[in-house]
């Protein structure tokens, strides 16, 4: 079992950091790979059975799409083997076909057909609840862009309160294969304990977590504050 952590010195906002430290909690017997920007990634010729990419600014949002644009093809492949990689937050962007800024236009990896709609002056702030694979999902959105142009069947998560892609979707984030890309913060990993679950047991692993108990505990209270009608899914997060 092998994971890798992309770029952590950078793609570590809005708590975006403790998903690959919860990931390494949980997987004990995994080898854990920490690459940075000045690194090769080791999937490029490892057989990595997740990868981990995480929140960035904007900035850093290019040059991460400059070190991974070499090994798009790769990438590629990798979904294709049902290798299963996790983009979070802004990450998520990364792996479409382009982001619309206000002044210019930014190439992603144009790996998937979806394309971001950035305005700089405006940030999303929501709490979301929403369900996957018969697993309830909570998570924060906190963002300057939106995402269009995903297909329905090509959904993650069916929106429940919150905002999905964009104002107009009825879900939220990308999934194929064991391609999920979201815009959920929180950290999702640790907030979202069965999804966790669903992670392990999708690469054949022991779904017993670390701090289980406490993890289920605090997912529970906290989906009940979600559920309540009377929490404003708009969020000062």
């Amino acid at each position: 079992m092998k994971i890798e952590i992309l770029y952590k010195e950078v793609c570590n906002l809005y708590g975006d950091y403790y998903n690959h430290i919860y990931l390494e909690r949980c997987f004990k017997n995994a080898t854990i790979y920490e690459t940075t920007l000045n690194e090769t990634p080791h999937f490029i010729e490892e057989d990595i059975d997740l990868i981990y990419l995480g929140s960035s600014t904007e900035k850093n949002q290019e040059i991460i799409i400059s070190k991974l644009l070499p090994y798009k093809d790769r990438l590629k492949e990798l979904i294709d083997k049902n290798k299963v990689i996790l983009a979070t937050g802004n990450a998520f962007e990364v792996f479409g076909k382009e982001i619309i800024d206000e002044n210019k236009v930014i190439p992603c990896l144009n790996i998937f057909n979806y394309y971001a709609k950035r305005t700089l002056n405006k940030r999303y702030n929501y709490l979301f609840l929403g369900e996957f694979n018969n697993i309830k999902i909570i998570g924060h959105k906190s963002q300057f862009s939106l995402i269009y142009g995903i297909d329905e069947k090509d959904k993650f998560i069916t929106k429940i309160k919150g905002l999905g892609n964009n104002f107009e979707d009825s879900f939220e984030g990308f999934k194929k294969n064991n391609f999920y890309g979201t815009y959920l913060l929180g950290p999702l990993t640790v907030i979202n304990p069965y999804f966790t679950k669903y992670l392990m047991k999708t690469l054949n692993q022991d779904d017993k977590l670390d701090f289980e108990e406490e993890s289920l505990e605090a997912y529970n209270y906290t989906l009940k504050e979600f559920e309540n009608p009377k929490t404003n899914e708009k969020s000062n997060h």
